[in-house]
């Protein structure tokens, strides 16, 4: 035992006369908690800023007229629902431009209403049962780290615009019955 506390006070004496250790040991003291309170800072609120987050929509929705509803344009009213949600980026363009956003990166995805959008919802109420369908695109560009990184934020982000799209349709829906119903009642 006495000669492992000599071996420990020789090498603490020639560390002492080196400053090159000094520089390297402190350079290992330092960098660690550096690298951590970057990430930490850069980490802390990922889902703050969820705004800034682009998402293209496209609205090819024709409208449809059933006997039941009338006249209905849902494409034109989730558009309308979505302009006023703040929850994400939602930038409103043509089918073009918008995969070429999600294919650029400048969009993280884009949703399509197709152009018999309100013909199929209206199908349901209707007791025609074709299903209504979005077509959505997500730009997934990976590398070595960022899909690791990105994994929980893709997909808290996704159920994001899941919901918040959900969200408006089905109060456009919601509303369309309501005024369609309360129109049968008065007739």
């Amino acid at each position: 035992m006495r000669m492992a506390f000599r071996i420990l006070r020789r090498d603490l004496l020639r560390i002492a006369r080196v400053p090159t250790v000094w520089i390297v040991i402190l350079g290992l003291i330092f960098l660690s908690p550096l690298y951590a309170w970057f990430n930490i800072i850069g980490f802390w609120d990922p889902y703050g800023n969820t705004g800034s987050i682009r998402v293209a929509v496209v609205n090819e929705d024709k409208g449809t007229t059933a006997s039941t509803l009338g006249t209905i344009h849902l494409g034109r009213d989730v558009v309308n629902d979505l302009k006023s949600n703040d929850d994400l980026g939602w930038n409103f363009t043509t089918r073009s431009r918008a995969m070429d956003q999600v294919r650029s990166g400048r969009s993280y995805a884009a949703i399509i209403i197709p152009s018999d959008f309100s013909a199929d919802i209206a199908g349901i109420v209707t007791g025609e049962s074709k299903r209504p369908s979005l077509k959505y695109y997500v730009n997934e560009k990976a590398n070595g780290i960022a899909a690791r990184i990105t994994d929980t934020g893709a997909s808290t982000v996704d159920r994001q615009v899941n919901s918040a799209f959900v969200a408006a349709v089905s109060a456009v829906v919601a509303k369309t019955v309501n005024s369609s119903v309360d129109s049968l009642s008065s007739d």
